[in-house]
């Protein structure tokens, strides 16, 4: 999952629109365009699993901050 789509998964929890912009002078020439992995590698490496929805973490994280924003 690309962090734009964490992103616009919590934007539309929030309720709310954002512009995205790449800033090219901030690109640094050796960034790595697409990194992925592959989760059965780390379940069957640790034994680890999520228990916790991403959609779950996001409202959670969302709600911490409408509570503590101030």
């Amino acid at each position: 999952m690309a962090i734009r789509e964490i992103a616009d998964g919590l934007l539309a929890l929030a309720g709310t629109t954002l512009a995205f912009e790449t800033d090219p002078s901030l690109v640094r020439p050796v960034e790595v365009p697409v990194l992925r992995g592959d989760p059965g590698l780390l379940a069957a490496a640790t034994g680890w699993k999520p228990e916790i929805p991403l959609e779950q973490t996001l409202a959670d994280v969302l709600d911490y901050w409408r509570e503590h924003a101030d």
